[in-house]
């Protein structure tokens, strides 16, 4: 007996003394494994900012600005003053060329120190004489051009919720066509609301980087509408978005302006009825120059539901009750215009450069005729794009202020024309004008100045900006103004020194004018958007080599802590075929079909070839390969951001809510059983909350108390993190307890059924690599991090995601908010986004705290974690090799640039998420 008692302490001794030895062995593990997370972060941050530095350049922004007194007119060096009076002196008071002939007597009076702000000259106009003293813009965030544009084809009671609600307009380009007009309104990619604000006023293009400024409006200090209307003496009323305000602090009247909150994107009225309930007021008060009215609703209504909810035709009929009334209580010395910043996806996002988000309207209604309306009755009506940069020179020339200095934009000439018929001769080439009035001739001479004008403004920004940057190629500057000055000249010979008599000649010499002047501003907008954008080659070529040697570091890596099996092959193919077609925009926009595609193919191709090599009987390997492949074609037609029910019936409510949480409740109920009674309260809450959301019927309170219990409930939980003296086992079970739930939430609707898909390919990889000990069946490490790594990229496309900035769910930021708040919200909508990365991660995590040996745990997690590392690090190192090669692309800012943005970020994520993870794995403290 005592032998045996002896025996036994000293099987416990020696038990203990291994248990040592494996903790020793695993701390030394531990701190190499951080070293080489540590390293392979630095690495990755360092390769990113060298690149991003010669890559997402910003514009340039000049402190130049547009002064009354610096124009052709003003010099002594040509004649334009006296072409300017020879063009606009019949139809011009009096007064107005009494003020221009002050300023020639007299120049100390007009010197660009003043700016132009005296009576006579705010009265007259500027550059020339203005045409309209009162403006009002009416801008509907997000209005799309099929917003506004009549389908007479589409009968009352079929149209869709967006469709022929605006019937306002149709009445008044029917009723009223002389005074009316519609163009389909283009914006500069991204479409979001700051940058076409700040584009609608400088008539610059914002670059692709600007974006990051949409979430913190800064001050506009370049040139613009605002001021220009400002310095000259003209008063400003504004109601709505209170983005404006941020922009232009000081730029309206103090108690003629009415800002609002605008990023709430669940309220779909404060903002519109806000307005409506002080615009009409304004409007009668006629203390202002200029009146804007931003609404929101529209926007909110597809950031909400769709651009096709019920809720869109409200809100767009009570757009147009309210542009009815507008156009009753205007005079007849006012311009309406009704507009968008942007238009909107299907979904109702924007963000990015597909036609729906870029195609807006703009809508122009004056008492005065505006154009000599021609229609063909035998044609439907084609409306005219114009670009948005081209508001800015338009719109100032017309109110009789300079065009700001940074414009590249260009006049719309039907505005000045004032005849359909004048246009469409000028703008076809075998199109014959048979009505040709010195009145038409007297009209053209007046564009043909006002385009060189532009012209000469244009000019005279590039002549500044490529003095102080080397963004535009200088031969091609100096061709385009040469032929800008062949131009000049042979427009001022036509009208000073030709002796031409016939009508239908001088014409078709002042069409060739016209056109010439058209086509050198069309020729420098291009080169703007080829162009604008000065790469640093010395700075992306070094960014390149730091990302690539990353990859061949972590390559080393990898293969130094395990050896290479024969099937590494097959995974290591597929990663390189993956690779490589990221170099085609094609395969990019078409990736979301393709990785279905190579993950089932690369699953199937390792089963079978290891089912004829050792001809197994079973055919559980096979069946488990058709279960995988069948839940990679269901991710396909899933879609998560959706937070709110709206016309599914129950039987989808059930299919996408109920059953996945019940599989999801039975399978945590087998790993910490019922008795945790804050994670079964979460579930529950969960279930109730969407039920009372599917039937319309949640209160407001229990619609905030359920995200918070969630949020609470994780806090409690994560606690345990930090915790040195508890397992890995179970910091982990305890991090999956808070977290599921909240996983489940901002994932919206679809989260469940989007949880469980997700889950199932996990366990079927897992399981496949585990089936048999002799490995017949096996997965190797770098095969089932290559099919994670792929499952996390379907994961993010099912939901509803792509590679634009229009995808973000911003909708995820109010769960628990009823406004918006900055930090909170942009927590939960990184979280909602990268969650893939953070699921397969975690999951990789719990597989691990299951397993008992210790040692093998922290060796396989550590090769799993390598090879997600691998692969992402690949993904990104191709698609930095790609957009250094192909900078020039035609694509590169809709489609190379946003691609390379996500896949530099989520390299950074799983880098971070890595070193987070083998925190968690850490062992045990004494």
């Amino acid at each position: 007996m005592m032998n045996k008692k002896i025996q036994v302490e000293q099987n416990t001794k020696d038990r203990d003394k291994h248990d040592t030895s494996d903790d020793k062995y695993d701390r030394i593990n531990e701190k190499r494994g951080y070293l080489i997370w540590i390293m392979l972060i630095s690495i990755h941050l360092i390769g990113i900012f060298v690149f991003c530095q010669g890559f997402l350049l910003t514009r340039m922004e000049l402190e130049n600005h547009s002064i009354c007194s610096n124009s052709p007119i003003h010099s002594s060096s040509n004649n334009h003053f006296i072409l300017y009076q020879s063009i606009f002196s019949s139809n011009s008071s009096n007064f107005f060329f009494d003020a221009i002939n002050k300023k020639n007597e007299s120049k100390e009076k007009w010197n660009g120190n003043r700016g132009g702000k005296d009576e006579e000259e705010r009265e007259a106009g500027c550059w020339i004489p203005k045409r309209h003293s009162k403006v009002i813009i009416l801008l509907i965030d997000a209005l799309r051009f099929d917003f506004m544009e009549w389908k007479e084809e589409v009968s009352k009671g079929k149209e869709r919720n967006n469709e022929n609600k605006l019937e306002v307009i149709n009445k008044l380009l029917k009723e009223e066509s002389s005074s009316s007009i519609l163009f389909k309104f283009r914006a500069d990619p991204p479409t979001v609301t700051m940058q076409r604000l700040k584009g609608l006023t400088t008539g610059g293009m914002p670059t692709f980087i600007d974006i990051s400024q949409n979430f913190g409006g800064n001050e506009i200090k370049e040139d613009n509408f605002i001021f220009q209307l400002k310095r000259n003496g003209n008063k400003i009323s504004f109601l709505g978005d209170d983005t404006w305000i941020s922009l232009y602090p000081n730029a309206f009247l103090p108690n003629q302006s009415f800002p609002f909150d605008s990023f709430n994107v669940y309220d779909l009225d404060t903002v519109d009825n806000g307005i409506q309930a002080n615009l009409f007021s304004q409007i009668k008060s006629n203390n202002w120059n200029l009146l804007i009215a931003h609404f929101l609703g529209v926007d909110h209504v597809g950031h909400r539901y769709d651009s096709n909810a019920p809720a869109m035709a409200t809100k767009l009929l009570e757009m147009n009750k309210m542009i009815t009334k507008v156009v009753e209580e205007m005079d007849s010395e006012t311009l309406l215009i009704v507009m968008g910043d942007h238009g909107s996806t299907d979904s109702g996002n924007h963000g990015g450069a597909s036609e729906e988000e870029l195609n807006s309207a703009l809508f122009l209604h004056s008492k005065r005729a505006l154009r000599e309306f021609r229609k063909d009755g035998s044609k439907k009506e084609v409306y005219r794009t114009v670009a948005q940069v081209d508001l800015v020179p338009t719109l100032s020339l017309m109110m009789g202020v300079p065009i700001p200095f940074g414009s590249v934009g260009s006049v719309i000439p039907e505005l000045f024309l004032q005849s359909d018929s004048l246009f469409s001769y000028l703008e076809n080439q075998n199109e014959e004008m048979d009505d040709k009035r010195q009145s038409h001739l007297q009209r053209l001479l007046e564009t043909n100045y006002i385009l060189y004008l532009n012209t000469w403004q244009i000019f005279e920004y590039l002549k500044i900006y490529s003095s102080k940057s080397n963004s535009f190629p200088s031969w091609k500057i100096l061709s385009l103004h040469q032929s800008f000055e062949r131009n000049d000249e042979l427009f001022r010979n036509l009208v000073l020194h030709s002796n031409e008599v016939d009508l239908k000649e001088i014409f078709e010499k002042q069409k060739q004018v016209y056109l010439n002047f058209r086509r050198i501003q069309s020729e420098v907008l291009e080169m703007c958007r080829e162009l604008w954008v000065a790469f640093n080659i010395e700075s992306m070529t070094l960014g390149s080599v730091i990302i690539g040697i990353s990859l061949v570091i972590s390559f080393i890596v990898y293969f130094s802590y395990g050896r290479i099996q024969k099937s590494d092959l097959i995974g290591f193919l597929f990663m390189i075929l993956h690779g490589i077609g990221l170099f085609s925009n094609s395969y990019i926009e078409a990736e979301k079909s393709i990785i279905p595609f190579l993950s089932i193919t690369l699953l199937g191709t390792i089963v079978f070839q290891k089912w004829n090599r050792y001809e197994q009987k079973s055919y559980f390997p096979i069946i488990l390969w058709m279960l995988f492949g069948f839940i990679s074609v269901a991710m396909n037609f899933t879609s998560g951001g959706v937070y709110e029910r709206q016309d599914d019936s129950f039987l989808q409510f059930s299919f996408g809510i109920l059953l996945p949480i019940i599989l999801i409740s039975v399978v945590t109920f087998q790993y910490w059983g019922g008795n945790n009674v804050l994670f079964w309260t979460n579930i529950i809450s969960l279930v109730l909350w969407w039920i009372l959301q599917w039937i319309n019927h949640l209160p407001n309170y229990f619609k905030l108390m359920v995200p918070w219990t969630i949020y609470a409930t994780c806090i409690y939980h994560s606690r345990g993190i930090f915790n040195g003296k508890l397992s890995h086992q179970s910091r982990i079970l305890n991090l999956m307890k808070g977290s599921i739930p909240l996983w489940i939430m901002v994932l919206g609707l679809n989260g469940p059924l989007l949880i469980t898909l997700f889950t199932l390919q996990f366990m079927i990889i897992i399981y496949i690599s585990i089936s048999n000990r002799d490995e017949t069946f096996g997965l190797s490490t770098f095969n089932q991090s290559t099919l994670m790594g792929l499952s996390v990229i379907q994961f993010f496309f099912a939901q509803g995601h792509k590679y634009e900035l229009n995808t973000f769910h911003f909708r995820a930021a109010f769960l628990g908010f009823e406004t918006m708040n900055f930090y909170g919200g942009a927590f939960l909508v990184i979280l909602e986004t990268f969650l893939p990365h953070i699921f397969v991660v975690i999951c990789i995590c719990f597989y691990m705290a299951l397993s008992k040996k210790s040692n093998q745990t922290r060796k396989h997690s550590f090769q799993l974690f390598m090879g997600m590392i691998l692969f992402f690090n690949l993904r990104a190192t191709m698609t930095c090799f790609f957009v250094f090669g192909a900078r020039r692309h035609l694509m590169m800012w809709r489609v190379f640039a946003p691609k390379f943005i996500f896949d530099q970020l989520f390299l950074l994520v799983i880098d971070v998420l890595v070193l987070f993870s083998w925190f968690l794995l850490r062992s045990k403290t004494s």
